[in-house]
């Protein structure tokens, strides 16, 4: 069994506090049985209260050891004489059948409760073998004293016994149930610092919606639940159009109101499977797993509605709109990065055809996506290396003969692999 410590200085509080609360019923318990053997007045009263005085004794050098920070050997010291004493007493006093052998459970338990595991062990051995000689000599008679006849003394000292165990058992059952009571106040709040980790490891910190590595996980546990040809996962990529104007106009804060506020938006449009997501800064993805059947536009146009809303931040009414890519899984791609980065291609696709508007992702669509690529690629070594040649083309009048205006041609004709156009080109 794994045994967790309490801190060191709260540890070393506790035990000291329970050591105290222990020596003080020891030592109301020796002197009530001192008064109780000499009342009883019997043949082994002076050797009995002698190792009752030593005992007292024991135990006021226990509270002086614990003052001088000796608690450790204050404990070991306490425990063997206690036991030793024990035995000797019962010894003296007819053996086992002496009324000071119920005290053996005590000292096993109390040595297990203060004494540490060394000290448990030797303790509880020690209190086997006295047992056993103990047994003997009360089987042939070898002790001191003769076990006197049943009367009062026994049936005090049996008492006092159940009243030290009581109080032991009740200390200790104050101590069992103020750590289970601690530890179950800490269970809550580990689990509470649980949750919330694994919400802020989740969750965009700003919107509340999922953060991109969780969204990637929800597209891959919906990937795996597709099971027919019949469903589809659709992401939708959306982008707001010229929000760096809002920050540069309003401020961060009144942008941050704004996204919190289409995030809201975005939230009610979400089935039980669904997921909105924020990527950063403006761009949102939202997932949603339907059937063939179901009307993807429908969606799409409900998620511009969402974006073209009057927001009113910080005093003032605030209009966006918004581009939207879609992709459709598992026909646009089956992996989180694939599926997303189509409906990214898709959505500049609605950029450049004016904005404010969705673009479903194509081959086709790709194609001139790769294509567009490659030309910004070649551009940048086509200016590094001067492959760009300038010609003019005069304009003459026909009626004079003269040139009265020139248009600059750019012509892209060495180093050009894959024969870019002027009109392809140029606008890159």
């Amino acid at each position: 069994m794994k045994i967790t410590h309490l801190p060191h200085n709260e540890s070393s509080v506790f035990f000291v506090k329970r050591f105290r609360q222990l020596l003080w019923g020891t030592l109301l318990l020796a002197v009530l049985s001192i008064l109780n053997v000499l009342l009883a007045s019997n043949g082994a009263a002076p050797l009995t209260v002698v190792s009752l005085l030593v005992l007292v004794s024991i135990i006021m050098l226990a509270f002086y050891l614990i003052k001088i920070n000796k608690e450790s050997l204050a404990r070991t010291i306490f425990l063997w004489a206690v036991a030793i004493g024990v035995v000797y007493i019962s010894w003296v006093n007819g053996g086992l059948r002496d009324s000071a052998a119920l005290s053996y459970p005590l000292i096993i338990i109390f040595s297990a409760l203060i004494g540490g595991f060394r000290i448990f062990l030797s303790i509880f051995a020690f209190m086997i073998v006295a047992i056993i000689a103990l047994g003997f000599s009360t089987v042939y008679n070898l002790n001191p004293h003769p076990l006197n006849p049943f009367g009062l003394e026994q049936v005090l000292d049996s008492l006092l016994m159940a009243v030290l165990a009581a109080y032991v058992a009740s200390t200790v059952y104050t101590d069992m149930s103020s750590t289970l009571k601690r530890l179950g106040l800490e269970n809550i709040k580990a689990i509470r610092s649980k949750e919330t980790i694994q919400l802020l490891s989740e969750r965009d910190p700003l919107t509340g919606l999922l953060n991109r590595s969780a969204c990637e996980a929800h597209f891959r546990g919906l990937s795996e639940q597709l099971d027919d040809s019949e469903t589809l996962i659709m992401l939708f990529f959306i982008d707001l159009d010229n929000f760096k104007n809002i920050n540069d106009s309003f401020g961060h804060n009144a942008g941050d109101e704004l996204l919190t506020a289409i995030s809201n938006g975005l939230k009610k449009l979400l089935q039980d499977s669904d997921a909105a997501c924020r990527l950063g800064g403006d761009e949102f993805v939202l997932i949603a797993k339907r059937d063939k059947k179901f009307d993807t536009n429908k969606l799409a146009d409900k998620l511009l509605e969402v974006i073209t809303t009057p927001y009113y931040v910080f005093g003032t009414t605030i209009r966006m709109t918004g581009s939207v890519g879609i992709a459709i899984s598992p026909n646009d791609g089956k992996v989180f990065d694939e599926i997303s980065k189509r409906a990214d291609i898709a959505m500049y696709k609605s950029k450049q055809l004016g904005k404010n508007r969705y673009s479903y992702f194509s081959s086709h669509l790709q194609e001139e996506t790769l294509r567009k690529t490659s030309i910004l690629n070649g551009l940048k070594d086509a200016l590094e290396h001067d492959l760009l040649d300038l010609h003019v083309q005069p304009k003459i009048n026909l009626l004079t003969g003269k040139t009265e205006s020139a248009e600059a041609l750019l012509r892209w004709n060495r180093s050009n692999p894959y024969n870019f156009k002027p009109d392809e080109f140029i606008p890159v």
